[in-house]
């Protein structure tokens, strides 16, 4: 495959050559003003589209969906908070350490596969698995 030159039709892509620089910049703008944006991916398996937000909102949601999630499962959050400080994980102020490797965070994502669409929930997608990107909502719920 032949390299396009870098223009608005053909972004710079990361020094890897496997992520959107503009969507990592985007990824780190939302994770310095701790801010939320609609975001739609095109990943691996469908469409997902939900709210990026900062890893630290993700892991908060979700931390609070499994201990929400039925009989034992207060416990089962907890044990696994307690997993995670102790292996350095988690830090004293609930601020989730985690390096391995570039991530987006979805909350209330929902993955669209054909005509089949998930609830929704948080959803941790690596950057380098993005074919492409929009910013906003699902497409198919704006007015045509």
């Amino acid at each position: 495959m032949t390299d396009l030159p870098s223009s608005m039709d053909y972004p710079t892509r990361d020094s890897t050559g496997n992520i959107d620089a503009t969507l990592s910049m985007l990824n780190t703008m939302v994770s310095i003003l701790d801010s939320r944006v609609g975001i739609v991916l095109a990943i691996p398996g469908g469409m997902l589209s939900g709210q990026l937000v900062r890893k630290a909102t993700w892991y908060k949601e979700w931390f609070e969906l499994i201990e929400h999630g039925g009989e034992g499962a207060e416990s089962f959050a907890t044990t696994l908070k307690h997993l995670f400080s102790a292996s350095g994980r988690l830090g004293p102020d609930s601020e989730f350490i985690d390096h391995s490797g570039d991530y987006l965070h979805v909350i209330d994502g929902a993955l669209t596969a054909g005509n089949q669409t998930s609830s929704k929930m948080p959803w941790r997608v690596r950057l380098d698995q993005v074919a492409a990107w929009s910013l906003g909502s699902d497409p198919r719920k704006m007015g045509a």
